[in-house]
């Protein structure tokens, strides 16, 4: 499992048997890993069910809103991806992403601009996500 960083990190590297003692010494960052385990635990079963049950075009309408939400340059109507790092993402074709964009373009609700997306009707955006993915 690989982790990226949408913006600049600093990181710190500690054998395992460091960390293990910390672990145990520390409640504070035992109940973090905990938690942060959790998490990835519930994103892998969502996504499990999200993938199989929704359609290419909510899968794509879904992972713009996300974006939206979490947009490292601070412009949440600004998704830098390209057609094809949304295909890779979402595991579908390319021609699906380039489908389904074109409907959102035709419906007014985004413009594709070379390596980003913008999104121009950001309530009809929400309209089209699922209800899962709103209110999570």
């Amino acid at each position: 499992m690989g982790t990226e960083a949408l913006t600049r990190v600093e990181t710190l590297e500690f054998t395992r048997e460091d960390f293990y003692r910390m672990y145990q010494e520390n409640m504070a960052l035992n109940a973090r890993v905990l938690e942060t385990y959790s998490m990835y635990i519930n994103l892998f079963v969502y996504e499990s069910a999200h993938q199989d049950y929704n359609n290419t075009f909510i899968k794509v309408c879904n992972l713009l809103y996300l974006f939206s939400l979490h947009s490292p340059t601070g412009t949440p109507r600004r998704i830098e991806l390209t057609q094809q790092e949304i295909a890779d993402i979402l595991a579908i074709s390319l021609v699906n992403v380039s489908n389904n964009l074109a409907k959102l373009r035709n419906s007014g609700i985004v413009v594709s601009h070379r390596k980003w997306i913008e999104i121009t009707d950001y309530p009809k955006l929400v309209a089209c996500c699922s209800n899962e993915t709103i209110n999570a």
